[in-house]
């Protein structure tokens, strides 16, 4: 017996009997009883009296933000980076990291907001939170360089713009 529709929306995966003998698998989101949706966009059909077994899979844990809202997974992937290449030196200012490297690289000698939108949560005040990173680089011999994941914190792209920062530099993250 097949899936029924209980099941339409889940991610399956389906193994059906062959007229020449053996067995194929399915997998993707059942759209119907008699259909599923494949990875490449493919509608599969099948009938529901070949299904050998078929049973539904659950979400991986702990993929770098996989159906979260795009806020979430940009975050996720500079946590991931972040931790792929780690600074020498660390700091927070709530959920502000502040890393410092020497003058190594400018995404190592940066701060990285990664608290909920709009701004990071510095967990002060943002001006004097953008007060306490220009003392940390300051420290470090180093300029104050913000690492703004976009749109994620557009917020506070604009509000440094405003206080006159200026871009240095376009970085691409693909994935």
């Amino acid at each position: 017996m097949g899936p029924s529709v209980h099941e339409v929306g889940q991610r399956l995966t389906i193994r059906l009997r062959i007229p020449e003998g053996g067995f194929r698998d399915l997998v993707g989101i059942l759209e119907s009883e008699t259909s599923i949706r494949r990875r490449d966009g493919s509608l599969s059909e099948f009938l529901p009296e070949d299904v050998v077994v078929w049973r539904v899979i659950e979400p991986p844990k702990d993929r770098a933000g996989h159906g979260a809202p795009l806020s979430l997974r940009i975050r996720d992937i500079e946590a991931a980076a972040n931790a792929t290449w780690p600074a020498l030196e660390t700091a927070q200012i709530g959920d502000w990291l502040l890393r410092a490297s020497g003058k190594f690289t400018l995404r190592a000698n940066s701060a990285l907001p990664l608290g909920p939108p709009p701004y990071g949560n510095p967990g002060i005040d943002i001006h004097e939170g953008i007060s306490r990173v220009i003392d940390f680089y300051s420290a470090h011999n180093l300029p104050a360089v913000f690492h703004i994941p976009l749109p994620t914190y557009g917020q506070l792209e604009e509000l440094l713009r405003e206080e006159g920062w200026v871009e240095k530099v376009t970085v691409l993250v693909m994935v």
